[in-house]
């Protein structure tokens, strides 16, 4: 078991921990307001070794001796990768930098210095390139200067997402199946014509996110009646475009 307050475990400690997996810190080891790095190396017999995966995590020491961990979390989103983080109350924090690495390259940081605040702290990297898997950390700054680096959290960013509509069943009884792919969120109108160009229905979903949505409908005309037998076509209207489908209604 490693601890330093430096990444590099530059003046670190160490102790001989078991094979169980608790381990107490030596009194006097740990000092408050301090953030620390932590590693455990494994070896066997013959005096082969190997770091924990992940090798390293950190930690921060409050006022109460009572070891604080910051939780660095990424996730894919349509706009690139969303970053989050949360800061204890009592932490002292002033402020937030996000840092990203890529498949072994040097971490730099992507973010401007954000002012920190209690609770969950987010960024959005819209540099991401999209299949790549990113590593992300997140350095608190306080009066005195750094607090630590916290992290990683690793993810991918999401393929681009190209405007389409599908109908299931086609053909159908009258009871649609839309399945919507949004590159963009918000209001998503569908509007079913007759064959002779004329609307006879139609439906609107506010506020959908981007993504791959799955929306059913009992289509009906304006009258609450159902479609008769025949041939339609379904357009919706959405943030970034239309789209149309042929649509076929069985008795």
């Amino acid at each position: 078991m490693y601890w330093s307050k430096y990444r590099n475990f530059l003046n670190g400690d160490s102790a001989s921990a078991g094979s169980d997996t608790t381990f107490r810190m030596p009194p006097d080891s740990l000092r408050v307001h301090q953030s620390y790095y932590w590693g455990v190396v494994g070896r066997d017999q013959s005096g082969l070794s190997s770091w924990a995966v992940p090798g390293m995590r950190s930690f921060y020491i409050r006022q109460d001796v009572t070891p604080v961990a910051v939780t660095v979390q990424a996730g894919s989103d349509p706009a690139g990768v969303v970053v989050s983080w949360n800061i204890p109350a009592d932490l002292r924090a002033q402020g937030a930098q996000v840092y990203r690495e890529t498949g072994g390259s040097v971490w730099a940081p992507i973010s401007p210095l954000l002012a920190a605040k209690t609770g969950t702290m987010s960024y959005l990297d819209r540099q991401a390139t999209a299949g790549i898997v990113y590593q992300y950390e997140v350095e608190l700054l306080g009066p005195s200067g750094s607090i630590g680096r916290f992290g990683p959290a690793s993810a991918q960013a999401a393929l681009p997402i190209a405007l389409s509509l599908r109908l299931a069943p086609n053909p159908t009884t009258g009871l649609m199946n839309a399945t919507l792919a949004l590159p963009r969120g918000g209001d998503v109108l569908l509007r079913v014509f007759d064959a002779q160009g004329r609307e006879v229905a139609r439906r609107t979903w506010p506020r959908l996110g981007a993504g791959i949505r799955q929306e059913a409908w009992e289509v009906r005309d304006a009258g609450g009646h159902a479609l008769p037998s025949g041939a339609y076509w379904v357009r919706m209207e959405a943030p970034g475009g239309r789209r149309t489908v042929r649509w076929v209604v069985v008795k």
